[in-house]
């Protein structure tokens, strides 16, 4: 069993929680092998979707088997494309920055990367106002919340959400910009840049 289910302080949700994981863990499992190839990213995945599922606990408790299941397949498949997205940029980014360069005689030299350089600046830019926007999503309402973090945590487009939350599109683009509208206020209007 993951650690992360023996956190679950209220035992019937811990019940709940570990009878869904162990039911569908090796279709999860399986699905997440698809994109991720370590082992060590696929464990990461799955322990993502339970953290999912433990966030909607309530709601899944009232879902048809077969929606839990769609969630979970859908879940663990937007998860494992962002990580793999996340380890081919990491990828890249690997190699293109190296330690050594070659100089005009061919010789190899070593090379001194700055802290200041302003990718790293812009890096961590980028995470504060990340964490920024996850607090403030968090403190949504569900409604606008919800459907924010399928957009900007899950990478989902609004027609998938539609698909996923079983709404029409028109609902989802409405819920969107009512959401972006309390992140503008809530976080000023550079948050709404960040998002697009």
């Amino acid at each position: 069993m993951l650690p992360v289910i023996l956190l679950i302080r209220n035992e019937d949700d811990r019940e709940f929680v570990q009878a869904v994981y162990l039911k569908y863990k090796k279709v999860i499992f399986n699905k997440a092998r698809l994109y991720v190839g370590k082992e060590q990213d696929v464990e990461g995945c799955v322990q993502d979707v339970v953290v999912v599922l433990i966030d909607h606990v309530e709601e899944c408790r009232e879902w048809s088997e077969e929606h839990l299941k769609n969630f979970l397949m859908k879940c663990i498949r937007c998860i494992a494309i962002n990580k793999y997205k996340e380890n081919m940029r990491r990828a890249k980014y690997e190699t293109y920055v190296s330690n050594f360069f070659t100089d005009d005689d061919g010789e190899a030299v070593e090379w001194d990367i700055p802290d200041e350089d302003e990718n790293i600046e812009q890096m961590v830019i980028s995470e504060e106002n990340v964490n920024r926007i996850a607090r403030i999503i968090d403190n949504m309402n569900p409604l606008y919340g919800d459907i924010m973090y399928l957009r900007c945590v899950m990478n989902m487009s609004n027609s998938q959400i539609a698909e996923t939350l079983d709404l029409p599109v028109n609902t989802v683009n409405q819920r969107i910009f009512r959401a972006k509208k309390i992140l503008e206020e809530q976080g000023g209007k550079e948050i709404n840049e960040i998002l697009g």
